[in-house]
C-alpha cells in the first residue's frame, strides 16, 4: 500500500497531492476523480507531475484488472490438491503452509474442483457438506468437542 504525504486542514487529514490539485483548479475534486502521479513517485507532488484521471483511466494506466501473475503464482492442479487433502490427510491450513499459499486460496480451489463434496466423516461415514478441519461431520465434531470440554471441566 502506498503512503502519501498528508496535510491537516481544519483538523481533517487530506492527501497533499489532492489538495494541491484542488487549489490549482479552485474547486473540490469529486470522488470519481483521482490524482495520478505521472512518474509514479508518490512523493513528487509538483503540479507538472500530477494529472486528474477517472478511475477507469487510472486502472488502465496501472494495468489493474489485467491478467497478472496471480493465477500463475497460485496455480495448483486438481490432482495435487486432491492427493494432499484426501490421500495424505493434510488439513487446508497444512496444505497452505506446504505450498506457501493463503488458506483462502486453497479453500477456493478445493471448492472450485469439488474436492470437499465427496468427503465422508471418519467416525460415522456420513457425507460432509461443509468443511470441518477434523474430517468429521458437524454432529461428530460437536460430540467430540463436548466430550473434550467435559473432560477438561472434570480435571478442574
Amino acid at each position: 500500500m502506498r503512503t502519501y504525504k498528508k496535510i491537516t486542514i481544519n483538523g481533517k487529514q487530506k492527501n497533499l497531492h489532492r489538495h494541491l490539485m484542488e487549489v490549482e483548479l479552485a474547486r473540490k475534486l469529486s470522488s470519481c476523480e483521482l490524482v495520478h502521479h505521472k512518474d509514479e513517485n508518490v512523493f513528487n507532488n509538483k503540479l507538472s507531475n500530477l494529472r486528474i484521471v477517472t478511475r477507469g483511466e487510472h486502472a488502465k494506466i496501472h494495468n489493474v484488472g489485467a491478467k497478472t501473475q496471480f493465477k500463475k503464482k497460485y496455480k495448483i492442479s486438481h490432482n495435487k490438491l486432491k492427493y494432499l487433502y484426501e490421500d495424505c490427510g493434510y488439513t487446508i491450513q497444512a496444505i497452505a503452509e506446504i505450498l506457501k499459499m493463503n488458506y483462502g486460496v486453497i479453500w477456493r480451489r478445493m471448492k472450485e474442483y469439488g474436492i470437499r463434496e465427496n468427503m465422508r466423516c471418519i467416525e460415522c461415514g456420513r457425507s460432509i457438506e461443509t468443511y470441518v478441519r477434523a474430517k468429521l461431520c458437524n454432529r461428530c465434531y460437536h460430540r467430540n468437542y463436548l466430550r473434550e470440554y467435559r473432560a477438561k471441566q472434570r480435571k478442574i
